[in-house]
Order: C-alpha cells, then structure tokens, then sequence
C-alpha cells in the first residue's frame, strides 16, 4: 500500500513539472508570435509609406509633364526670333562713331584661359560681321590672328587688355600686359574687324554701363571746361 502511493505521488510530481515544462514552452511560443506580429505591423506600414511615396512621385511626375506640354505648346505658338539680332542703334553707337582716339583698358578679375577669351571675342566678332554682311575671307583670317594671339595668354587677376581705336577708321592695336611678362602686342589691320571689336565693347545697350556713360560725360564736361 505504501509502495503505491509513492509511485502515485511521483507520477502527480512528473505531471507537475510536464505540465510546468509545457506552460513554459507555450508562454515563450506566445512571445515568440507577439515579437513576429510586431514585425508584420512594421513591415506593413513600412510598405504603405513606400506605396504613398511612390503615389506621390506619380503625381509629382504627371504635373511636371503637363507643366512641360504647356510650356512646349506656348513656345511651339510664340513667333520664332529671328537668326540674327543687334542691339547697336545709331543712338547706340555714338560713342563708336565719336571722331576721336578711343584707349580701352580691360582689367581681368577672374582669372580664365587666354583661348577662352580669344574663342569668346571671335565668335561675338563674327556674328556681328555676318549679320552686317561684312564677314569675308579677310576678316575671318584676321579673326583668326587675334584668336592666336590671345591663344597662349592666360588672364590671371591684374593682367590687362587694352584697345586703340584711331579717330577715324582704320587699323586697331590690342596689347595685353600681365604681372612678370613684358607687353605683348597686336595690330589688328582689316578696318571691319577693328570697328566691330570697338562695337563689341562701346556699342550696343549693354555694352557700356550707366557708370562709365557717366564718368564719359563728367570727364568730357571738364575738359570743355577746360578749354572754354
């Protein structure tokens, strides 16, 4: 009789620690599902923000699109600009035409490649020509060597280009001076080309600013003065 309570009392406390054991296992398989039901909801509202993202670029894009189609359909009805354009007026060019000697002196700021210049002050040049029907085998070999010349320059910050105009029209010298190198210079022969680059730089609406219209019109107003 004693025996078969012990055996039952071990078989209650075997029970006990099963049942211990499997309550355990349950507790840890519920966090385990918690933990992965958290990962699903940050993995799902991860996705609505991408998705919403995405509609958003959607929306963003079809409005660029009908931004460009209407810009495209404004510009396709403008009237298109002519070729060629010059803004020198007889107005304008006044201060060209003036007969006087005319010394222009360019003080480089920003430092850049002779070539760059060079490239620059022929293409302007040229059109110019072109558009006052002037721009002939002549003027495109004398654009040329003023290209060349400028070609082995570099404009550091101080270094200056000036420009001779005579009175009258006629050959035009442009010497470049810069800090540790003697003066170079060039005559620039085909009157066409000269009278351009003097236009290039005196005449046109944006060519000469308020101030040095100003300063012009102050130094020329004391030198009547002078002379009166």
């Amino acid at each position: 009789m004693l025996n078969r309570l012990m055996v039952v009392e071990q078989s209650v406390a075997e029970l006990k620690q099963t049942l211990l054991a499997t309550t355990l296992e349950l507790e840890a398989a519920r966090e385990e599902l918690k933990r992965k039901e958290q990962s699903i909801a940050k993995l799902a509202e991860l996705v609505r923000e991408v998705a919403k993202e995405r509609d958003d670029a959607r929306d963003q894009l079809q409005s660029l699109r009908f931004l460009a189609a209407q810009a495209a359909a404004a510009a396709a009805a403008a009237p298109a600009p002519p070729l060629v354009t010059s803004s020198v007026t007889d107005s304008d060019c006044s201060l060209v035409s003036s007969p006087v000697e005319k010394l222009l002196r360019v003080v480089v700021i920003k430092e850049i490649k002779g070539s760059q210049y060079g490239v620059q002050l022929e293409s302007s040049v040229r059109d110019r020509l072109a558009a006052a029907d002037l721009y002939e085998d002549e003027e495109e070999e004398a654009l040329e060597k003023v290209a060349e010349f400028f070609q082995s320059k570099y404009l550091k910050p101080g270094s200056v280009i000036t420009f001779h105009f005579p009175a009258t029209p006629g050959p035009a010298e442009i010497t470049f001076v810069t800090e540790g190198k003697g003066d170079a210079r060039i005559t620039v022969e085909n009157e066409h080309v000269a009278g351009m680059i003097q236009k290039w730089y005196l005449g046109g609406e944006n060519a000469v600013s308020p101030t040095t219209v100003r300063s012009l019109a102050d130094r020329f107003a004391a030198l009547l003065a002078v002379a009166a």
